[in-house]
């Protein structure tokens, strides 16, 4: 191991490249290089690899991966946060590595945007707070709503005792932003942290966070996990359609997060009955927004009560939801796990 004192570990792909070939990360290499980061992390989540963090299964070799910084974008086509890399941004004579008086402020830009915003970085990266700090608060407008998300951001920033040097935000997607109101689009399913903070001429800083919930349609679900041909076919990628023959529908598959041309094993929902306590177990996509999905119950068929569940896991997008209930001896229970689409503009 090259840094055994290291504690944490933040990981990026490259940067943009402008060749295809002869050097060693053209495009698409360069692009692809990302998923490097992705897959040591994910090796990490899996403990695989020999990158245990957990002491409980033997030495912790790998205590902190996260991501940082998402340097690369597709040439002058804008990012979501409006980023791009031009031309002069790489040196002409490889057409790879950053420019030092272009390219590499980019890079700097991003990296000091991550540093004084990441929650795992900031305690050790800013200065610690201070008298004559300057104030802030920040907005998201809106909230909550389906990819994509169009979302403008603002900052209100009182100085302290020394002038107002900057202000970086990011968005928990490896995108940033230097100005003061931004505006983001996030183009993915997920829970996003948007992170500002604000640094006076004296190293002061101020920082705020607010949560930013995206969801998906049913549409975009179906039309990311059907070929072309099937989505033409409504028995095949239809809501009710159940192309992979298991218990589980389209509709009930997008609500639970399971993949519709994959047979689901029989215990994907178990139930147990320990301690004279029934538990009813089963999974749930967090942003399957125009499909809520309700636990329901009867005992004549004809009268269906909401039951209320708790999560037990995270594993976000999915996470685990739990019914329990003392076994009595009153008359016979049934239940139902019930995804209703509702219709969206």
């Amino acid at each position: 191991m090259l840094f055994p004192n290291l504690k944490i570990a933040y990981l990026s792909g490259r940067t943009r490249a402008y060749v295809t070939n002869g050097l060693p990360n053209p495009e698409p290499y360069a692009f692809e290089s990302s998923f490097a980061p992705r897959w040591v992390i994910e090796d990490q989540i899996k403990q695989t690899n020999n990158l245990n963090y957990n002491p409980t299964n033997g030495p912790v070799v790998a205590p902190w991966l996260s991501w940082g910084p998402y340097l690369w974008a597709d040439g002058t086509a804008q990012r979501s946060d409006g980023f791009t890399w031009q031309c002069g941004d790489v040196f002409a004579s490889d057409g790879t590595h950053p420019d030092v008086n272009t390219g590499v402020p980019k890079v700097a830009t991003q990296l000091l945007a991550f540093f004084k915003t990441d929650p795992t970085a900031t305690p050790w990266f800013l200065k610690k707070p201070g008298q004559g700090a300057p104030i802030c608060s920040i907005t998201a407008s809106p909230t909550n709503g389906f990819r994509p998300l169009t979302v403008n951001f603002a900052a209100v920033v009182m100085p302290g005792t020394a002038p107002l040097r900057d202000g970086k935000w990011t968005f928990e997607d490896g995108e940033f932003a230097t100005v003061t109101n931004p505006v983001k689009i996030f183009r993915t399913p997920g829970l996003y942290h948007a992170r500002f903070t604000v640094t006076d001429t004296n190293g002061n800083t101020a920082q705020r966070m607010v949560a930013v919930k995206v969801n998906a349609k049913l549409t975009d679900w179906i039309s990311s996990k059907f070929s072309a041909s099937d989505l033409l076919k409504s028995e095949v990628s239809g809501p009710m359609a159940n192309p992979d023959g298991d218990a589980f529908p389209n509709l009930l598959e997008f609500a639970l997060g399971l993949e519709p041309t994959e047979a689901e094993p029989s215990d994907t929902v178990t139930t147990a009955f320990t301690n004279n306590m029934f538990t009813l177990t089963f999974p749930h996509y967090k942003y399957a927004g125009d499909a809520p999905l309700t636990l329901e119950v009867t005992s004549d068929f004809v009268t269906w009560t909401p039951l209320t569940v708790i999560p037990s896991e995270d594993d976000d997008p999915v996470e685990l939801l739990t019914y329990q209930e003392p076994m009595t001896n009153s008359a016979p229970r049934f239940f139902r796990l019930k995804a209703q689409l509702i219709p969206t503009q």
